[in-house]
């Protein structure tokens, strides 16, 4: 199985904070859309980061509460690890369980489809079946 029919099953539309937001701001997209992550967009929609309640917590730990009027891009990991709708899911699985990441943003053609989770590869391994 492959990364989109594991998105597919999704509500339409990714849900991004931009990298100039509040870590306010963050919180209350968070916490209103129900997850625990989120990509971190320009201002032309282009990715730049992922950002997710480990981050949060990370940061209140070294910095403190004054974090809450910093920006996104004061936390947010740069360096993200992207894959694409057609990548399988196997192979997702292990370079999540490598990186130590929960979330991973797909790219089609250079554009934002989604995000794909720990919870979404496991899902959808236990429900393939064997062979």
């Amino acid at each position: 199985m492959d990364v989109g029919t594991a998105i597919r099953t999704r509500p339409s539309g990714v849900v991004t904070v931009n990298a100039d937001d509040t870590i306010q701001v963050l919180a209350s997209v968070l916490l209103e859309h129900h997850i625990g992550a989120v990509p971190v967009v320009d201002g032309r929609g282009g990715i730049v980061g992922m950002i997710s309640e480990r981050d949060l917590v990370r940061g209140l730990a070294t910095k403190g509460g004054d974090i809450i009027n910093m920006t996104v891009r004061n936390l947010m990991t740069a360096d993200v690890v992207a894959c694409n709708s057609s990548d399988p899911l196997s192979v997702i699985k292990e370079m999540m369980t490598e990186g130590r990441f929960r979330h991973m943003p797909v790219i089609e053609e250079g554009e934002l489809v989604g995000v794909v989770t720990i919870r979404d590869v496991v899902e959808h391994l236990v429900e393939e079946p064997a062979g």
